[in-house]
């Protein structure tokens, strides 16, 4: 997984600061370890309406990903209306990450670790 720079290297600042926001509003409700910017924004090879997919790092073994990924689409929602930014959460437990085959879509976790921006 790529680190970034401080001026964020490849990855525009707003994008990484709007995920910094959206993770701060998860505070409280997840045990949230960090986040991961995937997809085409950390590959720079987005469009200008491209949305940020973000791996959403839980503590502990695979949870609720359905009311998760509802609440958390919801929260993104809220985080859209006041950026023009959204942010497409993916909920991933430490263990997902750490042991591949433990999602059920191990291809998925591999582009992660591959092209991964932590935030």
């Amino acid at each position: 997984m790529r680190t970034i720079s401080a001026t964020g290297g490849l990855v525009d600042r707003k994008i990484l600061d709007v995920a910094k926001v959206f993770l701060e509003r998860l505070e409280g409700r997840y045990p949230v370890r960090g986040g991961v910017l995937f997809g085409s924004r950390a590959r720079a090879s987005h469009q200008a309406d491209s949305d940020a997919d973000l791996a959403v790092v839980l503590a502990g073994s695979s949870g609720d990903r359905r009311s998760a990924s509802r609440e958390m689409a919801g929260i993104a929602f809220g985080v859209l209306m006041e950026t023009g930014v959204l942010v497409d959460p993916l909920p991933l437990w430490e263990d997902e990450l750490e042991r591949r085959v433990a999602f059920s879509n191990p291809a998925l976790i591999d582009a992660i670790w591959r092209d991964g921006v932590r935030v």
